[in-house]
């Protein structure tokens, strides 16, 4: 039986990069709206 242990590493590596950059997406992304959201209040006020 052939040894696949390479291919299962890069396998995880992988899974694991494409998560982490997910959740880096999803908090940049929220934190991007809070701003916005901000902004949008402070232009609200000033009218």
């Amino acid at each position: 039986m052939p040894d696949t242990t390479a291919y299962l590493m890069l396998g995880v590596a992988v899974t694991l990069i494409i998560v982490v950059g997910y959740s880096a997406s999803l908090v940049w992304r929220f934190r991007q709206s809070a701003k916005l959201i901000e902004t949008l209040k402070t232009l609200n006020e000033e009218q």
